[in-house]
């Protein structure tokens, strides 16, 4: 599967097209290692660095579609890995400020440098487990590392805004979690195994 092939599959699947266009101009392949670049673009999981993977293609286009992004949102991704949704976002829609957070120092260190050009991005070396309260409130909380339960997930509610949403995987879902006036709502999703969120 090329480019091409995949960015048709996602037309197909109803990606709105700041998204598809945004996976059109940012090279998937800068976000792996040389030895699976060839594989960039099929649709599945690949190989980063230690231990980590990156999602495959059309899951990282549905979270980023449930999230119902849009410009001049204050976006958190917790677990950035080596940057590419990060990259998607900040390409889409040029006027959202994104915070990404990475455990693994080594790691943000390269990604720091690989999205150096991205001014409306800022990577921090440091656990998202508990969000980031000192940047909040956001619009949007993407958990790209799967949660253990849903539980771990309503503890970030008090960094969203009123309307906010955070899109995250537990198990083989995707919860979709809206904050409202007084409460939540929780929908889910079918997606794909993530290495574990780490404490």
């Amino acid at each position: 599967m090329n480019k091409q092939d995949i960015l048709t599959k996602l037309v197909t699947l109803g990606i709105p097209s700041p998204l598809i266009q945004a996976i059109s101009l940012v090279d998937r392949e800068q976000f792996v290692p040389h030895n699976v670049r060839l594989y960039a673009y099929e649709d599945t999981a690949l190989p980063i660095e230690h231990g980590m993977t990156l999602p495959p293609v059309s899951i990282v286009a549905k979270m980023l579609t449930l999230t119902e992004l849009a410009d001049n949102q204050k976006i958190l991704e917790i677990g950035s890995g080596s940057g590419y949704v990060l990259a998607l976002i900040a390409k889409a829609y040029p006027g959202t400020e994104c915070f990404g957070l990475e455990i693994n120092a080594r790691v943000a260190f390269s990604t720091v440098k690989r999205l150096e050009n991205y001014k409306n991005i800022h990577l921090f070396a440091k656990s998202g487990f508990n969000g980031f309260s000192e940047q909040a409130p956001f619009d949007r909380i993407i958990v790209s590392a799967a949660a253990e339960n849903t539980e771990t997930l309503l503890l970030l509610l008090p960094q969203l805004i009123e309307g906010g949403i955070i899109i995250a995987p537990v198990g083989d879902k995707l919860i979709h979690i809206r904050r409202t006036e007084h409460s939540h709502r929780i929908t889910e999703h079918p997606g794909t195994t993530f290495v574990p969120l780490v404490k």
